[in-house]
């Protein structure tokens, strides 16, 4: 019997997202699912947190951030980081997000790079 896990969307979690100063963006986490059922997770509890490369919370905003699942989605939950963030260009920050649902939990880190949008 495999034992129960929660998986999602690696592409999407595997490379450095760009996070640019006074604005608002989507954190997005796809295709939860509960691998020992091979199903999808539409009800689950996500919630993330963003952090400077101290470890501390950026500020900005209220920690952690409920991701709320997409509805008539496979397992796909987001949530809004605000424009208020503190975010500096050319600094490295890492978005936390942890799944629950009943006994099972997982964690995923998805590193960002501060940056100013320009015209």
């Amino acid at each position: 019997m495999q034992t129960p896990t929660l998986t999602a969307e690696e592409s999407t979690m595997a490379q450095v997202e760009q996070i640019f100063r006074d604005n608002d963006h989507i954190l997005r986490l796809d295709e939860l699912k509960d691998v020992g059922l091979d199903s999808f997770i539409n009800d689950a509890s996500v919630v993330a947190t963003l952090k400077d490369a101290d470890g501390n919370d950026v500020s900005g905003q209220t920690w952690p951030a409920t991701m709320t699942y997409v509805v008539a989605s496979d397992g796909r939950y987001e949530a809004t980081l605000e424009n208020a963030l503190d975010i500096d260009p050319g600094t490295f920050y890492e978005a936390f997000i942890v799944a629950t649902k009943d006994s099972l939990v997982g964690t995923w880190e998805l590193k960002m790079q501060g940056m100013r949008r320009r015209s």
